[in-house]
């Protein structure tokens, strides 16, 4: 009966990887997948210059690259992190200690199903890593060089999977040098290499993500990780309370049982916490990683830890709660992923004949008209520039990004720029109007054309006096 208990349903990962890909094939990309792919299609000297200003690391931008042609776009991006996904799944279920009802509760969280299988960014090829590097661990000291190099790869997909690999690295080198292993010297050579590419990125950035006394933030962003859709705050509470007790309950009983598994827990989330309060205050999808953080916690010292009836059932109840918790999220988490209007709005512009001959220039940044329309407009053979009339989908505009994101539009500049022998238009979501960017006393924002339904507008920039 045990037996056939914890024997791997191999169908549960095929329904899994069934249903995401329906999912990932039938959504449109939103605007930081569009511009993961825009810079994929730049040159490497182009790309690595642009690692210092998004703070992702390289490979994501590499493994993209032969497949960054317009004409693939976006099957080729999507598909890619779609196998990525599916891939740490699949070793989830061959490779991991957790039983079956486990696997389940995991396979089919929100993170997964919702997030890392359809959603393309950088985040699935870390899992997939950090998953192989799991089921590799119990033999890390037979098969060392093929560990390491799985730790310098999976270091360079993110930071967020860079954390749980420095960290493991520390345990890894300290169990060599106590087993006083000749191994020690090859492996510390490969952690050095590692470091130095971690310095190299993440100290070269040209500017912090968030403004540093941001910590109302962080504490909105991790309440939304752990809320329920109920209005009810007897419910709330509920929730939240039996969440942290089980997770103190947690850290309790691995301080007594696991000095490795304690240390690994506490180091993880304390860094990845510093770094949402004080250099990215993160997306929800970013705070998805504490709970990946505990799946590799519960999967490395399984054999210290799993044991331990107290902390086998904590993590039982703490994949339950956090499964059906993300389940049923309320659709504003992911409404900006899931209804990107990008497409819709490309097709009307590209179809629309009072724009033919004139000059789009856009603006703002991360909305759907741009990055997120931008290579679909592309396609149709429409270059929208930005403010100082470069295209949008160039390398002199792709590298200004936060500039553009940041700081008010000289109206004046703009206005003077303008080839004033042909029509120039504006087109805009409305969020750039709630980012009070444009207010002047010398020029109109004209309205030529408005889309409810789909939220943007096309405008003429018109001089009062």
């Amino acid at each position: 009966m045990n037996t056939i208990k914890n024997k791997p349903l191999y169908i549960f990962p095929i329904v899994f990887s069934v249903i995401t890909l329906i999912v990932s094939l039938l959504r449109i990309p939103f605007w930081d997948e569009t511009h993961a792919f825009e810079i994929a299609r730049l040159n490497i000297f182009e790309i690595l210059y642009m690692t210092r200003i998004e703070g992702h690391y390289l490979l994501w931008y590499l493994i993209l690259k032969p497949f960054s042609s317009i004409s693939l776009y976006p099957y080729s991006m999507l598909i890619i992190n779609w196998l990525f996904c599916v891939g740490a799944i699949f070793v989830l279920w061959i490779k991991s200690p957790f039983n079956n009802l486990e696997k389940i509760l995991i396979t089919f969280s929100s993170p997964f199903v919702f997030y890392f299988a359809p959603v393309a960014r950088c985040y699935s090829i870390g899992i997939f890593f950090l998953f192989l590097i799991c089921a590799l661990f119990k033999k890390r000291y037979k098969k060392y060089c093929l560990f390491s190099w799985l730790l310098l790869i999976c270091s360079n997909t993110s930071i967020m999977a860079f954390i749980p690999c420095f960290y493991i690295w520390l345990i890894y080198l300290f169990q060599l040098f106590k087993k006083k292993s000749k191994k020690i010297k090859t492996c510390f050579i490969f952690f050095i290499a590692n470091f130095l590419l971690f310095v190299i990125q993440f100290f070269n950035l040209k500017k912090p993500y968030v403004n540093q006394t941001d910590n109302q933030s962080y504490i909105d962003m991790m309440m939304s990780f752990l809320v329920i859709p109920y209005d009810e705050t007897i419910l709330k509470c509920f929730f939240h309370i039996t969440v942290f007790v089980l997770f103190y309950g947690l850290v309790f009983f691995l301080f007594k049982k696991s000095k490795y598994a304690f240390y690994f827990l506490i180091s993880s989330f304390v860094t990845l916490t510093f770094l949402f309060l004080y250099f990215y205050k993160g997306s929800l999808w970013n705070y998805f990683f504490y709970y990946i953080y505990l799946i590799l916690l519960l999967w490395l010292f399984k054999r210290q830890i799993l044991n331990n009836k107290f902390i086998k059932l904590m993590s039982i109840m703490l994949f339950a709660f956090l499964c059906f918790s993300h389940i049923l999220y309320k659709t504003e988490f992911f409404e900006r992923t899931y209804t990107s209007k990008s497409k819709l709005i490309a097709n009307e512009l590209a179809t629309n004949r009072f724009l033919k001959g004139a000059d789009l220039y856009c603006l703002d940044w991360w909305s759907d008209i741009s990055p997120a329309s931008d290579i679909y407009l592309k396609k149709a053979g429409i270059d929208v520039l930005d403010i100082n009339g470069y295209k949008r989908t160039s390398f002199d505009s792709i590298k200004n990004i936060f500039e553009y994101r940041i700081m008010p539009v000289d109206l004046d500049q703009f206005y003077n720029s303008l080839d004033k022998s042909k029509k120039n238009y504006i087109i805009t979501d409305d969020t750039f109007f709630d980012m009070d960017k444009i207010h002047s006393d010398k020029y109109l924002m004209k309205q030529i054309f408005y889309n409810k339904d789909l939220e943007y507008g096309i405008y003429e920039l018109v001089k009062k006096y």
